[in-house]
């Protein structure tokens, strides 16, 4: 074994498959599970012609990963959409329909827009578009059937296209070329669901959907394969539960752009989010309809009390309730003689189709009476003074009343929940974008020195362990970039490298004092000021690097010197940092990932054999309250059985898994197969064919 580093000398970085149906049960399958192996792809074609397959699966793969995606496309009929869809599918941006663009947001599972006067022609009984203006509304049924052409969420499209993908089984080898005359080289091929175009080198993204023309072709003029359907393009846009009838066909439309976030854009487009969706304390749900009588009963003497009985109905517009209650706003304008008397208004929570009462003092109208009351005073006692006798003047008092009742959309107790969980959600995401956009390292080049101290799960000074003693399964503390809170996560592998020469010397400061780190020169260190990952060798004195907390390390000295050592570095689940200490300083470093470009994964297969799922594992992970669970996304539901669980894990074997990375220390393999219409990850042992991990990468309901 090379001796360690010496010291350096002096001074001199669309949509959904029909589930597989089991073929045994579970006592078959325990039997099998305790017998040995389970050949489950064993029955169908086991070589395909790869062609250039790989690059498409892992451009899906990396667009189910966003954390928020921006679309600019259109459909037929003139609708064109520019939104921003985060993981969950809330969406905020412009919609443009018949000419005319307005607003669109998409919150809680509820479609909302401030659509203009004319397009709001099916309004409920006293209500006038005309108060509407600049008033958040659901439930229009014509502008529900519209607003379901909003794509859906970044995993739900590439679920969508990940299917179409799967059936094309003689994949082409592709030429790249550009998407457009100046815009960036791509491959494109044509799937059931249309010409999708993805970037010509790694990391792999989706630029482009082109939905397929009514003949079959795209819109660019190819010739879609035997059985396309343009249906199923326009399919592949609908976020989950959108009614299949709502999206008119998107053939011929011009197809579906997405546009790369950065961390500040992500940032940024949460902001607008959140901010539209404090301001739904003001949304009409105009899928509710309210029969009362719209000129009110009113109850009048100096003031007037205005009180409606009212009918609860709905509409039969998508998504409408047909239970439960809804927030009623009522406001009724007053006159008396044909003079504004003003108005008054009133809340009620009522049951949806059902009836209750609603009522409200306009005291507006007192000083108007007491105005025409005065006034016939005045007039009788004139003629009294002029006949020398008593005189009464009869008179007439008209009260009317215009009465408009909406129901309100959101009550302010639910906003605030849901802003709250957008403020998490957002940290999270621009967490997630950060780690997104972070460099590939490189694994041979990338290690640390034997005696190098990690921060474990265990924290403070005892928490550290030599880099050379951790083994896969340890659990190591770490952070995303630019975020100062500990996260724990498990070590997947361990790499030793024999053939580093290029060495640095770091000297750091942080809070608790000063240290070393000797590193390869190209290792990747947390520029938290620069907000960006730099090669050791690319620090300067005066550097900030990110460590626990809000604090930071600063660089002190970088004394680059060549060496022959053995090194060491570590792949990390879940988000693929690691600390490193200087003395006592932890400072944040990038880890080994998985090998994720097409050319790494070359000739590497999802294993024949299934021989069990690591279930133990899979439930402390992605199990809600699960000891390594950091994630909300990729949990599956509380009560899923261990039965469920390794059904699931057996039909994503079953139904043509794709190697989406691969540890050639390790030899495990991760893959994706789409299961019951949704995207699932799992990684599985490439020698001895048991998956350690499953989870789901869009949310899983039972």
């Amino acid at each position: 074994m090379p001796a360690s580093a010496p010291e350096p000398p002096a001074r001199k970085s669309w949509w959904r498959r029909p589930p597989w149906l089991l073929a045994a049960g579970a006592g078959v399958l325990a039997l099998a599970l305790v017998a040995g192996t389970l050949l489950w792809r064993a029955a169908g074609p086991r070589e395909e012609s790869e062609g250039d397959r790989a690059p498409f699966y892992l451009a899906l793969y990396n667009l189910a990963e966003e954390p928020m995606a921006h679309y600019v496309g259109s459909a037929p009929g003139g609708t064109a959409w520019d939104v921003t869809v985060t993981d969950g599918g809330e969406a905020h941006g412009q919609l443009t329909m018949e000419g005319r663009k307005f607003a669109v947001l998409r919150v809680g599972g509820k479609t909302y827009a401030k659509p203009p006067q004319e397009l709001l022609t099916d309004l409920p009984n006293g209500v006038r578009a005309s108060t509407l203006e600049g008033m958040w509304v659901t439930g229009d049924s014509r502008l529900t059937r519209r607003l379901a052409d909003v794509p859906g969420s970044p995993a739900e499209l590439a679920s969508a296209l990940w299917s179409g993908l799967d059936r094309i089984t003689a994949f082409p080898h592709l030429k790249a070329a550009p998407v457009r005359p100046g815009g960036p080289m791509a491959l494109s091929v044509l799937t059931p669901r249309g010409r999708l175009y993805v970037s010509a080198s790694a990391p792999y993204r989706v630029l482009r959907l082109e939905p397929l023309g009514p003949a079959g072709g795209t819109t660019g003029g190819a010739t879609a394969g035997r059985g396309a359907s343009p249906v199923q393009a326009a399919a592949a846009l609908r976020p989950a539960g959108a009614p299949a009838g709502a999206v008119a066909t998107a053939a011929g439309a011009g197809g579906l752009d997405l546009t790369p976030m950065s961390p500040d854009q992500v940032g940024s487009a949460y902001d607008d989010l959140i901010g539209q969706t404090r301001t739904l304390d003001r949304a009409v749900d105009l899928g509710i309809r309210f029969n009362f009588n719209q000129s009110g009963n009113l109850s009048c003497s100096q003031s007037c009390t205005v009180t409606e009985n009212v009918v609860t109905s709905t509409t039969a517009a998508p998504g409408a309730r047909v239970s439960g209650t809804v927030n009623a706003s009522m406001t009724a304008q007053v006159t008396v003689n044909g003079e504004s008397g003003g108005g008054c208004s009133a809340t009620a929570t009522l049951p949806v189709n059902g009836g209750g009462t609603m009522s409200c003092v306009a005291a507006g109208t007192a000083p108007i009476v007491q105005r025409i009351k005065a006034q016939k005073q005045r007039e009788a006692e004139a003629q009294a003074r002029a006949t020398r006798r008593p005189v009464r003047i009869p008179y007439t008092i008209n009260f009317r009343a215009q009465v408009q009742i909406m129901a309100m959309a959101s009550a302010r107790a639910e906003i605030e929940r849901r802003v709250k969980a957008q403020q998490a959600d957002r940290n999270r995401a621009v967490e997630t974008a950060k780690e997104n956009a972070g460099p590939a390292p490189d694994c041979a080049r990338d290690s640390f020195v034997a005696g190098t101290p990690v921060l474990t799960a265990g924290g403070g000074s005892e928490g550290a362990e030599a880099i050379e003693k951790l083994r896969p399964g340890d659990e190591i503390r770490n952070a995303a970039p630019g975020s100062g809170t500990l996260q724990r996560h498990g070590v997947g592998a361990v790499i030793v490298t024999d053939t580093d020469r290029d060495f640095v010397r770091l000297t750091v400061a942080g809070p608790h004092g000063s240290g070393t780190i000797r590193s390869t020169a190209h290792h990747l260190f947390y520029d938290a000021a620069a907000g960006s990952w730099k090669q050791a060798a690319a620090l300067r004195p005066g550097d900030r690097l990110q460590t626990t907390g809000q604090g930071t390390a600063t660089v002190r000295e970088v004394r680059p010197y060549r060496a022959a050592a053995r090194t060491y570095n570590l792949s990390v689940d879940g988000v693929h940092t690691y600390y490193v200490l200087a003395g006592d300083t932890p400072v944040l470093v990038h880890n080994c990932a998985m090998k994720r470009d097409a050319k790494s994964l070359k000739g590497i297969r999802v294993p024949r054999q299934y021989e069990g799922l690591d279930t133990a594992h899979v439930r402390r992970n992605h199990f809600p309250g699960g000891a390594g669970v950091t994630s909300q996304k990729d949990l599956w539901p509380a009560k899923m059985t261990d039965e469920r669980l390794a059904s699931i894990a057996q039909q994503a074997m079953r139904n043509n898994p794709r190697v989406i990375g691969y540890d050639p220390q390790t030899r495990m393999v991760q893959a994706v197969a789409v299961v019951e219409g949704k995207m699932v990850q799992f990684q599985i042992s490439r020698d001895t064919g048991v998956v350690r991990s499953i989870y789901p990468l869009v949310p899983w309901s039972d």
